[in-house]
């Protein structure tokens, strides 16, 4: 696991102090050693977290001319076979390692862009081929690991965070307001959109080639996550589940290969408990980490301890309150980027540096289990509307309705499930995202909170975007258009991203996700939906695979979000003399006048509210609490960001000394 970062350009004055700045602000990425490749015009560089290859791993990796230069971010499962299948000792000679950088160039030199569909891991990629003049960025297939592009009248520029870009000094920062009603609307950006103007995400199985001599961009996917649906869906496999808890076990083994200590994240659930039996299965002195909040509403102490009971596991539990939480939301926000509409990411950033203080740098981690099990309420609620729609006057579908998204405590009442039921027999809904298009009506009503220019937004904007494949998407039946929306948004776009690699990453912690290794994931669609989905069985095949191995409590236990106390939490912020100054600051009417995209009047009953503490204390989908924390995170990220890109403070440094690797060419001029 490392940070990456670099650029093409011919403005830079001192392209060596550059590259330095940029790389520097990755440290927390990749704390142990720094490479780089240094020309004229062109610079690559490695932040490098050591796990394989702890004493010859560091980067860059270059075929034996110099000519082929790879940096690269994340894990190659399937290296050694790839080593062998393409001869890489013979190929690259000298420069041979038996690492994954190896696997990486001899499968491109070998298949040329075709490379990446040989590869199988999380990772980001940069490869500069002095050959051909061009230089290649790719991303794995989920977008586990990031990977951001930005092109102007200086250059080119890319890294694994955009913080990384903005510190070249030559790409400035300005806020990107348009993403705004996409977080309200669908909780994350969409397509290649980030908080920053001019500033891009690369896709999930996405290659992009930039051109050293055109200046111009190629852009093609590898990979899309709804014909992978489609191709895999009509498999149809027969599969038992002791059968499928071997292929599990099979993943979870895939993905030890680490020559430091692997750890693993407890949450209580069925998803996170299988994990941690299996990693146990793998490695008896697994250590296991777990959140539990002060605020017994949001606790899972009790499921957590009744695991790590039965599983005999060696656990470390976190146990935070709202002023914790609040007091570290600034330094979560600049290491996500970006708004967000929930403060959950921070409890995860304060875990991983509790795994980094025991030593550990890899941890498993069970995100993706409910995209490909259909876990979600979401797949059942779409269950339930057909039937309703069927059937209205059925006594058994207010039963049905009462068993959907039990953790929040509006669907325990019986006047708010009537207004549910009723819109289920609204004609309206629209039919491509029968299973989305109320959450995203219902996120809409917060658009009123934003400043007129940017009111706009519904849930059709959607379908504007040109990086969804909406071909293939009208091919799938309902439960699929859901499942691959929430791959392609709420996985992808926050879960793995805001949640996942930058909190973990934080604090020098790789997180890996057996669920959504390439070869479980492929077997995983290609079971039947009613084995996963039965009934309204959420996960059914996977927790028979575990019935008689963890607790029943977990087995059958309900699907249970995982949410942080966002109101107290928001609260703490201005209540705790430590941050009230701050955050006093950014909700004045003279910030908010400057930033300009909220609307003012509005905002004002969310200030009186917070500083008078008039909330009531429900969970994160209430929603004064999702425009508090959107509102408070889009201030605070904006005024951590507004000066980077123009520190020119001269470096002090030794390159030398600096980089522990360099290759110097004078090729591209």
């Amino acid at each position: 696991m490392c940070g990456i970062t670099g650029f093409v350009s011919n403005k830079i004055r001192n392209k060596e102090e550059c590259i330095v700045r940029m790389i520097s602000s990755l440290k927390h990425r990749g704390p142990d050693e720094y490479g780089a490749f240094i020309s004229n015009n062109c610079c690559l560089s490695n932040a490098r977290l050591s796990i394989n290859g702890l004493q010859n791993g560091v980067q860059p990796f270059s075929d034996n001319s110099n000519k082929i230069i790879c940096v690269f971010n994340g894990e190659i499962f399937n290296f050694k076979e790839l080593n062998e299948k393409y001869q890489a000792k013979k190929l690259l000679n000298k420069q041979f390692r038996n690492l994954e950088g190896d696997s990486i160039i001899s499968s491109y030199m070998k298949r040329d862009f075709d490379f990446l569909k040989e590869l199988k891991g999380q990772f980001a990629i940069s490869i500069l081929d002095l050959n051909k003049n061009k230089l290649i960025l790719a991303r794995d297939r989920f977008g586990i690991r990031p990977m951001f592009y930005s092109l102007n009248e200086n250059g080119f520029f890319f890294g694994s965070e955009i913080k990384s870009i903005v510190s070249s000094s030559y790409v400035e920062f300005n806020l990107n307001d348009e993403i705004l009603p996409e977080i309200l609307t669908y909780w994350a950006p969409l397509g290649r959109n980030t908080s920053f103007k001019n500033i891009f995400s690369l896709l999930p199985g996405e290659l992009l080639i930039f051109d050293l001599e055109t200046k111009l961009i190629n852009k093609t996917k590898y990979w899309d996550a709804a014909e992978f649906i489609q191709r895999n869906s009509k498999e149809k496999i027969d599969i038992t589940p002791s059968e499928l808890r071997n292929q599990f076990d099979l993943s979870v083994k895939r993905q030890s290969i680490s020559d430091v200590s692997i750890g693993a994240y407890l949450s209580g659930g069925i998803d996170s408990s299988a994990l941690c039996y299996a990693a146990k299965k793998n490695n008896n002195e697994l250590k296991t980490f777990s959140i539990d909040f002060q605020n017994s509403s949001y606790s899972e102490g009790s499921a957590q301890n009744k695991v790590i009971k039965n599983l005999e596991l060696d656990n470390i539990t976190l146990k935070l309150d709202d002023n914790e939480i609040a007091k570290n939301l600034e330094k979560a926000i600049y290491h996500i980027e970006q708004p967000i509409f929930r403060t959950a990411p921070v409890p995860l950033m304060l875990l991983s540096k509790v795994v980094n203080e025991n030593g550990i740098k890899v941890v498993f981690t069970g995100e993706g289990s409910d995209e490909l099990f259909l876990g979600y309420d979401i797949f059942r609620e779409i269950k339930i509307k057909k039937r309703i729609q069927k059937n209205p006057n059925s006594l058994l579908n207010q039963l049905m309705l009462g068993s959907l998204y039990a953790y929040m405590p509006q669907y325990q009442n019986p006047r708010f499930r009537k207004i549910i039921y009723d819109s289920y027999l609204n004609e309206n809904l629209n039919k491509d995202f029968f299973g989305l298009d109320r959450r995203w009506k219902s996120n809409q009503n917060l658009l009123r909170y934003l400043a007129n220019p940017f009111k706009k937004g519904d849930s059709y904007s959607i379908m504007e975007d040109d990086t969804f494949d909406w071909q293939i998407f009208n091919e799938l039946d309902d439960i699929e258009k859901s499942q691959y929306l929430e791959l392609r948004i709420l996985l992808s776009s926050y879960l793995l991203s805001s949640q996942g690699d930058r909190m973990s990453m934080a604090n020098s912690v790789e997180g890996r996700y057996p669920f959504i290794d390439d070869d479980f994931a492929k077997l995983v669609l290609s079971i039947p939906k009613e084995q996963r989905l039965n009934g309204l069985k959420d996960k059914f095949i996977l927790r028979k695979s575990f019935e008689n191995l963890i607790p029943p409590e977990i087995v059958n236990r309900k699907k249970v979000a995982y949410q942080s106390p966002d109101i107290g939490v928001i609260q703490s912020c201005f209540t705790n003399k430590n941050n009230k100054e701050l955050y006093e600051h950014l909700i004045s009417d003279e910030n908010l006048d400057r930033v300009g995209v909220f609307n003012k009047t509005l905002v004002d009953t969310i200030r009186k509210k917070i500083i008078y503490s008039n909330f009531s204390n429900k969970r994160a989908s209430n929603q004064d609490c999702i425009i508090s924390t959107l509102i408070i995170t889009t201030l605070l990220f904006e005024n951590n960001f507004k000066n980077l890109h123009k520190d020119e403070t001269t470096l002090d440094y030794d390159i030398n000394a600096f980089f522990k690797k360099i290759i110097f060419s004078n090729d591209y001029l």
